[in-house]
């Protein structure tokens, strides 16, 4: 009896499971992955329609960058100059977004609760960011709110809270210099006895010198000197803050598709190897 050849059958799942050129596995899963971004889209669309609406206003400042005091100049001069010492712009960033601040530029909101709570509720809403060329710097006090009038209020309120802030700091450094000035014009006028001519004619120049200090800080105490000058007031902004539900269902149809091309050309690299 002769060998018969027996022919070979390929079960379904075999071919089924075979690798395919990945044109042809990406055009047989197109129609799901059309489906899957169809869905995406309505489902980010209807998600972003259902989220309260945000809007967001801007107040900017100006932070002036310290001036080089020259080696030759006169220490009581440059404290004249110079009433506070300069911060650096990430600590400016870090009170504008301390519990202290938020709760003294929101007090009006929440009268009678302690800082720690007034902060609570506004700091997910607050954003403090800067743009620092190495000297000057500006800051850009961002306040989010469901209404754009709000939202602009609440901006100003907490920018012109961190320039309170900076001013009376300025205030404090200048009254200790005077008190620390006119100490000194004190004991130099009480040297003046018993010296000699040159002596005293020394001490007097000197005497003359803490006077014109002391008088520039008296005028300084009138109106505070602070490095933080406010440049754009914030307004009420006219569009909502975020993407539009339309952008929105674009993104979301566009990372599934993105996504889906990915998983179907991985699982037919899988079958391949």
């Amino acid at each position: 009896m002769s060998d018969a050849t027996i022919p070979t059958v390929r079960s379904p799942t075999a071919a089924r499971d075979a690798p395919r050129d990945p044109v042809t596995t990406v055009r047989r899963a197109l129609p799901w992955i059309l489906v899957a971004a169809v869905v995406a889209a309505l489902v980010g669309y209807g998600t972003a329609v259902l989220l309260p609406v945000r809007y967001e206003a801007t107040a900017t400042l100006l932070l002036v960058g310290p001036e080089r005091v020259d080696s030759a100049t006169d220490p009581a001069v440059a404290a004249v100059r110079y009433p506070a010492p300069p911060l650096e712009v990430a600590t400016y960033l870090q009170i504008a977004r301390s519990d202290t601040l938020l709760a003294r530029a929101f007090a009006d909101e929440l009268p009678g609760e302690a800082p720690p709570t007034v902060a609570e509720r506004f700091a997910p809403d607050v954003r403090v960011r800067s743009a620092d060329d190495g000297g000057s710097a500006l800051l850009f006090v961002t306040v989010r709110a469901a209404d754009p009038h709000l939202a602009a209020a609440r901006a100003q309120s907490l920018a012109d809270a961190l320039v309170a802030w900076d001013e009376a700091r300025a205030m404090r450094a200048v009254q200790e210099a005077r008190a620390a000035a006119e100490a000194q014009i004190e004991r130099l006028q009480a040297a003046l006895n018993g010296v000699s001519f040159q002596q005293a004619r020394a001490l007097g120049t000197v005497t003359d010198q803490r006077r014109e200090q002391l008088a520039r800080l008296m005028a300084l105490e009138l109106s505070p000197v602070s490095p933080l000058t406010p440049v754009h007031a914030a307004e009420a902004p006219v569009a909502p803050a975020g993407r539009s539900p339309i952008e929105t269902a674009i993104l979301a149809a566009g990372l599934t598709i993105v996504a889906a091309l990915g998983a179907v050309l991985a699982v037919n690299a899988i079958r391949t190897t």
